[in-house]
């Protein structure tokens, strides 16, 4: 996403030149975590799908989940109504990085890598089963 970096620390941080008046002074930098898992438990996907009657599968926002998901991960600053002041462009840029943390992951109908031994005694060279 322009504009925004992601630390060591799974956090996203969204440079504002602007700032933001907040009770602490301007905030120039929002800040957001990755998301706990209970609180992924708790709010589940930010999207989920529908299925149209000629079976097109297409894709619902849930706003309400992702509100709740910035109110709860924002660090900086530290009222999120503050990021009222931002506009539409604030906006964009706040979903787009609690979005960031839901991709790039395996999905739950992809299998996970395994790793595969193959025991000496019962592969050749090749890994292929050895008959006796």
């Amino acid at each position: 996403m322009p504009g925004a970096s992601e630390t060591m620390a799974k956090e996203v941080r969204i440079p504002w030149p602007k700032g933001l008046v907040t009770h602490r002074g301007v905030c120039t930098e929002i800040v957001l975590r990755e998301p706990t898992y209970d609180e992924y438990l708790d709010l589940g996907e930010i999207v989920t799908y529908g299925k149209a009657p000629d079976g097109t599968i297409f894709p619902v926002e849930n706003s309400e989940v992702l509100r709740s998901y910035i109110a709860r991960c924002i660090v900086e600053p530290k009222d999120p109504l503050a990021l009222t002041q931002g506009g539409v462009k604030l906006g964009r840029a706040v979903k787009g990085a609690v979005e960031g943390f839901f991709r790039d992951e395996p999905s739950v109908t992809e299998p996970l890598p395994i790793s595969q031994t193959t025991s000496s005694s019962n592969a050749s060279q090749d890994g292929s089963p050895q008959t006796a």
